[in-house]
């Protein structure tokens, strides 16, 4: 609710056709200015936290609720890497790698725990030569995996990637590991 006040102002005053007194019109004018300073104090705070619709928006942890998302879309992070490459949570939750050596992933950069973290990485190999992937998480614990999951494993061709997703709830404490397959044409 705005604490714009325009309710006092004055709007009988000046009375047409007779002498008014100055001070009606001081009186009026205070409430004019008080309400302009409070109307820049609320867009101000306005503009800075409030969603925008033509910039990015940092929603800073809070909850947003009861929402119906339609054609919403996930950033895509791709990338050539050498031999070492870290896979940071913040950089976007689908990460598309392709090696060009053997390669260390690390995986980093988990929101806090008590949130959910996912990231899904597409690995894909140079089409040269084969070369084999380690994944590492930053706290030094092991991936929780499923069993076809392995690590380290070989990346052969650009032709067939391979995808895992990864995720978890602890801020990175506990990385659960889950390999999708290989995926040919």
């Amino acid at each position: 609710m705005s604490n714009i006040i325009s309710t006092d102002i004055d709007e009988s005053y000046p009375v047409a056709g007779q002498d008014n007194d100055s001070q009606g019109f001081r009186d009026n004018f205070a409430v004019i200015k008080n309400s302009l300073a409070t109307a820049r104090s609320e867009i101000t705070t306005l503009e800075d936290n409030t969603a925008k619709k033509v910039e990015d928006n940092d929603f800073h942890n809070n909850e947003i609720q009861r929402a119906v998302l339609v054609q919403t879309t996930e950033k895509v992070l791709s990338t050539a890497a050498g031999s070492s490459q870290t896979l940071h949570w913040t950089y976007g939750p689908y990460q598309d790698i392709t090696v060009s050596d053997d390669l260390t992933l690390t995986l980093t950069s988990w929101p806090e725990a008590g949130t959910v973290g996912k990231l899904r990485v597409v690995v894909r190999g140079d089409g040269v030569k084969d070369h084999t992937i380690t994944f590492l998480t930053t706290l030094g614990n092991n991936i929780l995996k499923n069993s076809t999951f392995t690590n380290p494993f070989d990346a052969l061709s650009t032709e067939a990637p391979k995808v895992f997703d990864f995720w978890t709830i602890d801020g990175g404490e506990t990385v659960f590991g889950h390999y999708l397959g290989e995926f040919v044409l």
